[in-house]
């Protein structure tokens, strides 16, 4: 999707989900708070996604007005819950443009779906007046793969 040597950039607490979610209580999934070492162009933002999106999205901005803007190629929302996934996708919204691949991690196929990923996503389309077409679907890790389109 990018060239080569590109930097990814991770957004977690580490500290596991905020909430329960269906039958994982709140602190699910945590590292215990450790950050993880990973080589190569790897940055990770520890905290939650309402406070370290914006933070990066103004760290993008550059003097050369034109080029201040770079769109969002692919991202992995893996956030489980709606409200986290709503803080994602309404804080990157200028940035998910015609192009830009999303893979959801929880988006269909478990007890709470139409309430969580799936609803969150929905409402942004309709709010933000995205078009997209599906590329993927895993029914065994109950993921989806979309891509926006004119």
């Amino acid at each position: 999707i990018r060239p080569l040597g590109t930097e990814i950039h991770g957004f977690d607490t580490f500290t596991g989900i905020p909430q329960a979610w269906g039958d994982e209580p709140a602190g699910s999934y945590s590292t215990g708070g450790a950050v993880p070492n990973i080589e190569g162009k790897v940055s990770f933002h520890k905290g939650l996604f309402k406070d370290t999106i914006p933070a990066f999205i103004e760290s993008l901005k550059s003097d050369d007005e034109e080029n201040n803007y770079q769109p969002l190629a692919f991202a992995n929302v893996d956030c489980d819950l709606y409200s986290s996934t709503l803080d994602v996708l309404e804080r990157m919204h200028s940035r998910i443009v015609p192009g830009t691949v999303l893979v959801f991690d929880e988006y269909f196929m478990h007890s709470t779906w139409r309430q969580d990923e799936f609803r969150a996503w929905r409402e942004c389309c309709k709010r933000f007046g995205w078009q997209y077409r599906y590329l993927g679907f895993s029914l065994s890790t109950k993921q989806a793969v979309v891509q926006l389109v004119d």
